[in-house]
């Protein structure tokens, strides 16, 4: 993963927030992993929420029809039913 501007701000604006209610023995690291998981969190809330609207508008297809492409594509003999 490439660091950008981006991600510095967002992690001064998180270390900014934690450190008043950090431990003593914390370093960064630990904000570094905090901010991490955090991250990570945000992302699968983000990924789910996008799912839920695909799918809401129809834009989703069904498992058998995708396993069916996907073996098409790469030459997989088609599933017996």
């Amino acid at each position: 993963m490439s660091l950008t501007q981006s991600d510095i701000d967002n992690f001064h604006s998180f270390a900014s927030q934690e450190l008043p209610h950090c431990d003593a023995g914390q370093g960064l690291e630990d904000l570094v992993k905090k901010w991490r998981i955090q991250r990570e969190q945000i992302e699968t809330l983000n990924s789910l929420h996008r799912g839920i609207e695909d799918a809401e508008a129809g834009r989703m297809r069904d498992l058998n029809a995708v396993d069916a492409s996907i073996r098409e594509a790469i030459g997989f003999p088609a599933r017996r039913q």
